[in-house]
C-alpha cells in the first residue's frame, strides 16, 4: 500500500472546488473494450471456420453413415467410443453415395470483409474520445493527403501542449522539486549546501519542463517556418527546439564545441562551401584536447 500523502490524484477538474474526479482516459475505455471484443470474436469465428466441414446432401434427406467407404479410411468398427461414425479423410477417399446425392464443403466467410470499415469506425470514435486524430490512433497514412495529415498533426500538437503543461504542473514539477529538496537536505549536491538551498529555494527550484518532441512532416518547409518565426519575434529558440525534443542550451553549447573543433583542424563551417572556419580560440592544448574528446 502507498500512503495517500504520497499520491498525486491527477484529473481534469470541472469546477474550482473539486478535489477528486475521473481521468479523461475513461472516455476511451468502452471503445477499447469494443475493439477488443470484436476482434476476439472475429478470431474465434475464423479459427472455427478453418476446420474442415463436409455436408452430405442426400435425395431422401436421411440415411445412415456419411456415405464414405470403410476399409483404410475408417477406424476399426467404423465408430468411436460413443457410437458415432468415424471416417478418416485422406487423398484419395471414396464416397459411397447415390447418383442424385452430393457432398459439399462448408466454407467459412471469415475473416469478415466488412471488418475493416467497422474497426475504422471504432478507431475514429476512439480518437474522438481521446481528443486526437484517427491518424494518430491508427498510424495508417495510406489513404490520406499531405494537407490532411499536416492539419491533423497540428491539431494533435495543440492538444498535446495543453496536456503536457497540465502534467508538468500537476505532478512532474512538484515531484522534481520535492526530490531536489530531499537531496539538498541529505547533502548530495556539491555546488550548494542545505542551508543555502533552503534560503534561496525559489531560485534553485526554477525548472523548465522539456516534453518529448515530434517528427516533422516536411523538414525543409517547417525548418524555414521556424527560422522565420524566430526572426519575426513570434517564437523563441527554446520553443522551436522544444518542439523537436531538444534543449536549446545544449544545442548551443554543442554547436560551440563543433565550431571550435572545425577551427582547430581547418575545416569549413559550412560543409557545402569552401568557406574557412573562424580563427581558433586562445585555449591551452589541454583544453583543446578535452573539447575535442567531448565533441567526438
Amino acid at each position: 500500500r502507498v500512503p495517500a500523502r504520497r499520491v498525486i490524484h491527477s484529473f481534469l477538474p470541472n469546477r474550482s472546488s473539486e478535489n477528486r474526479g475521473v481521468t479523461w482516459f475513461s472516455a476511451n475505455v468502452q471503445y477499447a473494450k469494443d475493439v477488443d471484443w470484436y476482434l476476439g470474436n472475429e478470431l474465434t469465428a475464423a479459427a472455427l471456420g478453418a476446420a474442415l466441414a463436409l455436408v452430405v446432401k442426400r435425395e431422401s434427406g436421411q440415411g445412415s453413415g456419411t456415405g464414405f467407404a470403410g476399409g483404410a479410411h475408417s477406424t476399426s468398427g467404423g465408430t468411436d467410443a460413443n457410437g458415432n461414425s468415424v471416417v478418416k479423410l485422406g487423398r484419395p477417399f471414396i464416397a459411397d453415395i447415390g447418383p442424385n446425392d452430393d457432398v459439399a464443403i462448408a466454407e467459412s466467410k471469415r475473416p469478415n470483409r466488412d471488418a475493416k470499415p467497422f474497426i475504422d469506425l471504432l478507431m475514429m470514435l476512439h480518437g474522438m474520445a481521446s481528443g486526437v486524430s484517427q491518424l494518430r490512433v491508427t498510424g495508417d497514412y495510406k489513404q490520406t493527403s499531405y494537407t490532411a495529415a499536416r492539419g491533423a498533426h497540428l491539431d494533435d500538437q495543440a492538444y498535446f501542449v495543453v496536456l503536457q503543461q497540465w502534467a508538468a504542473r500537476s505532478f512532474i514539477r512538484p515531484v522534481r522539486r520535492r526530490f531536489h529538496a530531499v537531496q539538498a537536505g541529505l547533502g548530495r549536491f556539491r555546488s550548494v549546501g542545505a542551508r543555502q538551498f533552503q534560503k534561496n529555494a525559489h531560485d534553485f527550484q526554477r525548472l523548465t519542463i522539456q516534453p518529448p518532441g515530434r517528427e516533422q512532416l516536411d523538414p525543409d518547409s517547417e525548418t524555414s517556418s521556424a527560422v522565420a518565426r524566430i526572426r519575426g519575434n513570434l517564437s523563441t529558440w527554446q520553443i522551436e527546439c522544444g518542439l523537436r525534443g531538444h534543449n536549446w542550451r545544449r544545442l548551443a553549447l554543442q554547436k560551440k564545441r563543433e565550431l571550435a573543433f572545425f577551427a582547430r583542424h581547418g575545416l569549413p563551417v559550412d560543409l557545402t562551401t569552401g568557406n574557412a572556419a573562424p580563427a581558433s580560440s586562445s585555449k591551452t592544448r589541454t583544453e583543446e584536447t578535452a573539447d575535442a574528446e567531448a565533441g567526438e
